[in-house]
């Protein structure tokens, strides 16, 4: 088994870790697609030579078999066993089960002494039913060492991890495995729902109602819309599509199969042999579209898939990442997966990885991917752009919903209230933070220092990005948005005139990214 490096570096971390910490409980964080499964088979086959006996936990039944196949394709070596209903395999050195299994009485006792339990997909491990398992194998109050993996481990209801994980000891965001080749590049494509009112839906644990959200984007027509995106846009990407509810996905399925594209549903109560079917045939090209609520958002592993259609409005991060890291594996001739986010989401998040322990969120992010989307296209499809808010790409790997600009001479900004502009200066590991003010002249340049001790290029934009909210941004991408279509007024049109911008067939938004490009080349070059 051909490990990567940081695969071995996260083994290594936790193996440290419970060397000076061996009462405490590990995390390991890793993005979707960057092969936990081979982590957590090392891990185990290394406890195995070190004469420990191991269980593996994952949060729903049928999730077992699934990762019994992902264990004996990282290590065929690996005696691995199942416990689960009238499966009682305990004699094996590693075990599969699931929380609700091991919740049942006599079930743990069974399994006998083990010296390592790992917890898969993690973030929804402060559960009552975990805590007792947790608890009855000895991990929590007793001495037997445990790691967790998860993709996001934090939970969206923002209950703490912290009553079982103790510290993150490794983490790898999306940014970092997109930058280094482990994962897929990825672009985004907003499309939002026209008619669908999210300030109207219910809200439930702080995100919203599946079942009210769901009708109101039936009521909205958004099935319509989204075939129609998918047709004009990704008609020629394998895609899968994250819907509220079973009648949304259906029906985007049925709308898609209208216009002659082949699609299908599933959903939990779909048989395995069924769903093996389905994914059989969207791995082959035969399905181009599947559509679910959240059935492929655990052990859904089909590479070929190169566009995520997010038609799911959510506040859930760790729900926002998961989804789309599902379309980031890597596949021979995949160029990128284009995220088609026809309900706006990328209003509400960015895919940083994010890490939280005791309901505060950790960041830990390597290296940074911005920039790579452009501007509203010149055109959509007939009939699509009258049913829909806006149309313009936008950058899924965002931090924080910041316009950063760049002059022609390379120097990086974003306008801030009162006409002024945050500004990087330097490269590599020096790079300071400033503020101008855009009634600067060449000769006369008015600004300070934000950031006066130089920092590594990676820390730098989240600086900026705060020091920018703290002053106030002065349009952020969003409100540029709204402008796109819409005249631009006559003192905009002299503004931008006096400034040499050529004004002919320009809507408001571009104006006002023209001008605020002129002045910042004016004071920063």
């Amino acid at each position: 088994m051909q490990l990567r490096p940081y695969q071995i570096e996260a083994i290594e971390a936790a193996e440290r870790y419970w060397e000076e910490n061996p009462l405490k409980n590990c995390a390991i964080a890793l993005p979707t697609g960057a092969g936990k499964s081979v982590v957590m088979a090392e891990m185990a086959r290394r406890a195995v030579e070190r004469g420990e006996r191991v269980v593996i936990i994952v949060h729903r039944q049928e999730l077992v078999e699934q990762t019994v196949e992902k264990l004996r394709a990282a290590d065929p070596l690996l005696m691995i066993g199942i416990v689960k209903a009238q499966l009682n395999q305990v004699s094996a050195e590693v075990v599969v089960a699931s929380v609700q299994t091991l919740a049942r009485p006599g079930r743990c006792e069974k399994l006998g002494e083990r010296g390592l339990v790992i917890f898969d997909e993690a973030h929804i491990s402060a559960s009552d039913s975990a805590i007792g398992v947790m608890t009855r194998l000895g991990t929590i109050g007793g001495e037997v060492k445990a790691c967790a993996f998860s993709a996001t481990m934090f939970r969206s209801d923002g209950r703490p991890l912290d009553v079982i994980w103790d510290d993150i000891v490794y983490e790898r965001d999306i940014l970092w495995a997109v930058s280094q080749g482990y994962l897929s590049d990825a672009r985004g494509l907003s499309l939002p729902i026209r008619g669908l009112d999210l300030d109207s839906v219910k809200m439930t644990g702080g995100d919203y109602q599946d079942r009210d959200l769901g009708q109101k984007m039936m009521d909205a027509h958004a099935a319509r819309q989204i075939a129609q995106a998918y047709a004009e846009h990704a008609s020629d990407r394998s895609a899968i599509c994250f819907t509220p509810t079973i009648d949304a996905a259906l029906a985007i399925s049925d709308e898609l199969y209208g216009m002659g594209i082949a699609a299908e549903t599933v959903i939990g109560k779909t048989a395995k042999p069924e769903r093996d079917r389905i994914y059989s045939a969207l791995r082959s090209g035969e399905i181009r579209v599947l559509s679910s609520v959240s059935v492929l958002l655990e052990g859904f592993d089909v590479p070929r898939v190169d566009c995520v259609i997010m038609a799911r409005p959510t506040k859930s991060v760790g729900l926002y990442i998961q989804a789309v890291g599902r379309g980031l594996r890597l596949y021979p001739g995949k160029k990128d997966c284009l995220i088609l986010d026809v309900a706006g989401t990328h209003d509400e998040h960015s895919l940083v990885g994010m890490s939280q322990l005791a309901g505060r969120e950790k960041k830990a992010p390597d290296e940074s991917l911005r920039d790579m989307a452009g501007d509203a296209p010149e055109s959509g499809p007939r009939g699509l752009r009258a049913n829909l808010r806006s149309v313009g790409e936008f950058d899924p790997f965002a931090r924080r919903r910041m316009p950063w600009y760049t002059t022609p001479g390379g120097t990086e900004y974003i306008p801030v209230k009162g006409g002024d502009f945050v500004f990087l200066k330097g490269a590599g590991d020096a790079v300071r933070v400033g503020l101008v003010s855009g009634r600067s002249t060449p000769g006369n340049r008015s600004g300070r220092w934000l950031q006066e001790t130089p920092v590594h290029g990676e820390f730098a934009k989240p600086l900026a990005e705060a020091f920018a909210e703290e002053i106030g941004v002065f349009a952020t991408p969003s409100e540029i948005r709204k402008r796109v279509g819409r005249p631009a007024s006559v003192a905009q049109i002299g503004y931008a005139s006096s400034l040499g911008i050529d004004t002919e067939g320009k809507d408001s938004a571009a104006l006002m990214r023209e001008i605020d490009q002129a002045r910042a080349r004016a004071v920063l070059d």
